[in-house]
């Protein structure tokens, strides 16, 4: 599940209900020239997703484990 262009790819980490809303969110990290992004898909009430930043990731970090969290940041 990756997206692919010249400077960057998305690659999914991680799915679940991180937000608490009983919907399944996606986790994605992007791999990027000069810095990793990263971001949280909630899926809505209107059964689209919603993206917020995440912040970013250096090269070296890794996700081991996920789990809900709280809906006021991710909402």
């Amino acid at each position: 599940m990756q997206q692919q262009n010249t400077s960057s790819y998305w690659d999914l980490q991680a799915m679940g209900d991180f937000t608490g809303k009983g919907k399944m969110d996606l986790f994605w990290r992007d791999y990027g020239m000069f810095s990793d992004k990263t971001q949280v898909w909630s899926l809505n009430s209107h059964n689209s997703y919603a993206t917020k930043s995440a912040g970013t990731a250096t090269a070296d970090w890794q996700v081991v484990a996920m789990d809900q969290m709280t809906g006021r940041y991710l909402g």
